[in-house]
Order: structure tokens, then C-alpha cells, then sequence
């Protein structure tokens, strides 16, 4: 249940973290994270957030089994921060949105929010391991 509710916090807080950084720099990293406009046209929040939270639970899972293993554990760290790059530039390109466009400044917020999400799910994970 412990693993779970960290997984639930730090999936959340990449979505806050988007929020707070897209209203000191102007940007919509946070409606391009949730963003399913591509496969539903007005998807209601609730489900935009379910699916964004569901995908989070799952890669902390995947990150949790691999911990035992530092170097896997490390390396899965890197593709995801590898994956969660490539992310920004495909889901803008799906985005039916045309507010959703490329820039500089939403790819770094985007970067520093993935960033983020991935030192609060590390961190998390070592603590969940101590216990």
C-alpha cells in the first residue's frame, strides 16, 4: 500500500510541478502533460489526470522493482529522462490543440518538471527500500 501511495504522490506531483513552473513562465506543459485530445476529443479532466497518474504508478513500479539493482535502476532513470524528451516533441506534434506548440522555453519547463518527477520517484523509492 506504501508503494502505491508514493507512486499516486510522485506522479502528482510532476502535474503540480508543471502547474506551478507553467505560471511563473507563461507556458502549458501542464494541458500538454495531460493532453489526450489526439485519441479523445474533450476528454473530461478526471480521465486526462486517471491516465496520466495510471501511466506515472506504473514507470514508479517498474523503477521500485529495479532499485535492487543500482545500475539498472540508474540506467532506467536515464531512458525515461531519454523517453520523457522525446515525449515533449511527440505529444506536441499529436497535440489537435493549436495552443500546444513547440518552444523553448515549455521544452525546459517540460525537462525540469520530468526532472523533478524523477528525483521525488527516486528518492521515494529508496525510502520505500529502507523500510
Amino acid at each position: 500500500m506504501k508503494r502505491f501511495c508514493y507512486a499516486i504522490v510522485s506522479s502528482l506531483s510532476l502535474y503540480i510541478v508543471l502547474l506551478l513552473l507553467d505560471q511563473l513562465f507563461h507556458t502549458q506543459t501542464a494541458l500538454l502533460l495531460l493532453n489526450i485530445d489526439f485519441m479523445i476529443k474533450s476528454a473530461p479532466f478526471i480521465i486526462e489526470l486517471g491516465l496520466h497518474v495510471m501511466v506515472g504508478v506504473v514507470l514508479y513500479y517498474m523503477l521500485s522493482i529495479l532499485y535492487r539493482y543500482r545500475t539498472l535502476f540508474k540506467a532506467a532513470l536515464l531512458v525515461s529522462l531519454i523517453q520523457f524528451i522525446f515525449l515533449y516533441f511527440q505529444l506536441t506534434a499529436l497535440a489537435v490543440t493549436d495552443s500546444l506548440v513547440l518552444s523553448a522555453s515549455g521544452f525546459i519547463i517540460w525537462l525540469a518538471g520530468h526532472l523533478v518527477y524523477l528525483l521525488i520517484a527516486a528518492r521515494l523509492i529508496a525510502i520505500e527500500h529502507r523500510t
